[in-house]
């Protein structure tokens, strides 16, 4: 009979996941009374932070920008009609968590093709980016977009985090983007 526990793990600083992931499966098995115990460990290899493109032209993360910035970055991008150069340079402003999470860029190229998020492919869509609430290293930056005169606007909510580690250290980088409601967002910040 098989007595297992399994267990994620990744380097972790404020929460959020940072550089490498790892994987442990730890499985102890009864056979005829004696305990035997296997151990197995996987790590992936670092983050790609700026995706290969033959454009090379992606602006890149610095500790200058700010949230809304960032944000501003993510959204034009979206609606850059070049879409894989697009595509590529939102992802390269993900967070390091943010991209294990949602990539490799493939993956994360047909999430942002879909609703809510391809409100911003729309020829005629219009959007703002809000004043961003910042709280230490964490930030809020609350976007709405439109589509067209008579469409009900897609309000988005961008968090992001100042990166701790390495050549990324004091950026700001998004870790989740969703859509939400007005509700939410005065939950969120009274």
């Amino acid at each position: 009979m098989a007595n297992g526990k399994m267990t994620l793990g990744a380097t972790v600083i404020g929460g959020l996941c940072i550089g490498l992931a790892s994987f442990a499966l730890d499985r102890t098995f009864n056979i005829q009374n004696r305990v035997v115990s296997e151990f197995s460990t996987w790590r992936s290899p670092p983050l790609l932070t700026v995706p290969a493109g033959a454009d090379g032209d992606a602006q890149l993360p610095n500790s200058k920008l700010t949230p809304a910035q960032v944000v501003s970055i993510q959204v034009a991008a979206l609606h850059d009609t070049n879409v894989d150069h697009g595509v590529r340079q939102c992802f390269v402003f993900a967070s390091p968590g943010n991209q294990m999470m949602n990539g490799p860029l493939p993956r994360f190229a047909q999430m942002v093709a879909q609703p809510p998020y391809d409100v911003f492919r729309d020829a005629e869509v219009r959007w703002q980016v809000g004043t961003p609430v910042i709280d230490g290293d964490e930030a809020t930056v609350l976007v709405s977009a439109q589509a067209g005169i008579d469409t009900v606007p897609h309000l988005f909510l961008f968090e992001l985090s100042r990166q701790k580690l390495g050549t990324l250290r004091d950026c700001w980088m998004t870790d989740a983007a969703f859509e939400t409601t007005p509700a939410d967002w005065s939950a969120l910040h009274d």
